[in-house]
């Protein structure tokens, strides 16, 4: 994966998982971080290419390849994958379920008739970075707002942000309905029409609902062990609860596979007031008798559903089952990884140390990253002496 620095340079970060032949675990470590400024697919896989020919690492032994679903990476043509491919056709090529999971509620998003994140946006702003929050927490002696910023390349973080604007909905709304700013065309006035928006609000209470499903399946991935194993049946399951939302009941139990529903046939959608919307939204419609029903039908009818793209694995057969164990294992199914190196660069390479070359940050992140713990450390005398030399 890729991602930008403090000093706006694109660093390129590959990382490897190998199953140990002597502890008998499957180990995923740090081999280079690399810098990429034009990151087309032909810079990025010599890149890629570079390092594996400094670690003597014949591309015959790649099982298969990880990344994000970008086109560049991952495309049919002249992409990191087709280049990877060239080397060696047997790569199999996995695809980031995070990735995969935040682009299906991304578009999800997209579908709703109302800008929620331009709401989320201008709230995060207009506090930020000022005294605004302050004189906000004194005047309506509200619970201490935490401002999560939502940012479209951020996995699912639109659930916590909606989440901890639901809980002081109410206060939010009646400072930004006194604010003697909202006459004035501007953030003021944009956030305050949203917020007294009651259907505005109905898809907020509904998002803080729908997407805890997808946020408990990502965090099930973000173990440190290896779980591709489980991707198939884990991705089945997070589909029926999904389709239980609004498909008939008896339509689920009526077939053995899942993924053959037509949930898209109106037949098969359960009614309105028997949509699965989270307790939230419909304790705010109970409370609420005097919503107009022209609000709940766009509530209820104005998003598409969306279809749900599922992903098939191959089954191969190999003589030796312990060698297939083992290659199961390795078969990498997600990025946390990479984004945890990617946070520990950035506490790294900071503004105050922006001249730090990238073959010192890349070997103290390969240091930092595979170990072993510096408690558990002992330097050899020679190394000691380097040190010493070196400073």
């Amino acid at each position: 994966d890729e991602s930008n620095d403090v000093c706006s340079n694109k660093e390129v970060c590959i990382m490897i998982r190998y199953f140990h032949q002597i502890l008998k675990v499957v180990k995923t470590d740090l081999l280079s971080m690399l810098t990429c400024n034009t990151a087309n697919a032909d810079n990025l896989f010599s890149a890629i290419n570079s390092v594996f020919v400094a670690h003597h690492i014949p591309w015959e032994n790649v099982i298969s390849f990880s990344s994000d679903s970008a086109s560049v990476m991952i495309g049919k043509n002249n992409s990191v994958l087709s280049w990877i491919k060239q080397q060696s056709n047997s790569v199999y090529s996995l695809p980031c379920v995070f990735h995969i999971s935040h682009l299906a509620a991304k578009d999800a998003v997209k579908a709703i008739p109302k800008p929620v994140e331009d709401l989320l946006v201008d709230i995060f702003y207009y506090f930020t970075g000022s005294a605004k929050y302050q004189q906000y927490q004194q005047w309506c002696d509200a619970d201490e707002l935490q401002l999560i910023k939502h940012g479209g390349t951020r996995w699912l973080s639109l659930c916590q942000a909606v989440a901890g604007y639901n809980n002081q909905w109410e206060p939010l709304k009646a400072y930004f309905g006194s604010s003697s700013q909202i006459e004035h065309p501007g953030r003021v006035q944009r956030i305050n029409t949203y917020m007294q928006d009651e259907e505005m609000h109905l898809y907020f209470l509904f998002l803080e609902h729908g997407l805890d499903d997808l946020i408990t399946y990502n965090m099930f991935f973000q173990a440190e062990d290896s779980r591709v194993v489980y991707l198939w049946e884990e991705s089945v399951k997070l589909l029926k609860t999904l389709l239980n939302q609004f498909v008939k009941s008896d339509v689920l139990s009526g077939t053995s596979d899942v993924t053959m529903v037509n949930f898209q046939d109106l037949t098969n959608q359960k009614e309105n007031k028997k949509l699965s919307i989270g307790i939230k939204a419909k304790l705010f419609i109970a409370a609420n008798t005097d919503i107009d029903n022209s609000t709940l039908n766009k509530f209820y009818g104005g998003g598409q559903i969306l279809d749900l793209y599922k992903m098939g694995t191959q089954e191969k057969r190999y003589p030796a089952l312990s060698k297939l164990i083992a290659t199961l294992l390795i078969l990498p199914h997600d990025q946390a990884s990479v984004e945890c190196v990617f946070s520990i660069m950035r506490r790294n390479k900071t503004a105050f140390r922006s001249r730090m070359s990238n073959n010192l940050l890349s070997a103290g992140l390969v240091t930092k990253t595979n170990g072993p713990d510096c408690y558990k450390l002992k330097p050899s005398k020679q190394l000691l002496e380097m040190a010493k030399q070196a400073t």
